[in-house]
């Protein structure tokens, strides 16, 4: 889920009254509905993100500059053992 969107996250509380799932036979024309509906959800969603990634790689970075002092001080006490990963 793209970041600018988390305020839709929420709690799943159910199908309603029931808690058994609806079911569709695979030869009616709902579950192709469905299907039909979600691809277009994913469609929407792949497209949010390619848009997003090419708006990333057209934005300039940030150069940091050189490994100060305090911070090779600050490595150098480091306490524990760095693993390979």
């Amino acid at each position: 889920m793209p970041v600018h969107k988390l305020n839709q996250v929420q709690r799943y509380i159910g199908a309603g009254k029931s808690d058994e799932a609806q079911l569709d036979n695979l030869k009616g024309t709902q579950w192709e509905k469905r299907k039909a509906r979600a691809k277009e959800e994913a469609q929407k969603i792949a497209k949010e993100l390619l848009e997003h990634q090419a708006r990333r790689a057209m934005t300039p970075g940030h150069s940091f500059s050189q490994t100060e002092d305090n911070y090779l001080l600050f490595e150098a006490a480091f306490p524990y053992d760095e693993t390979p990963d």
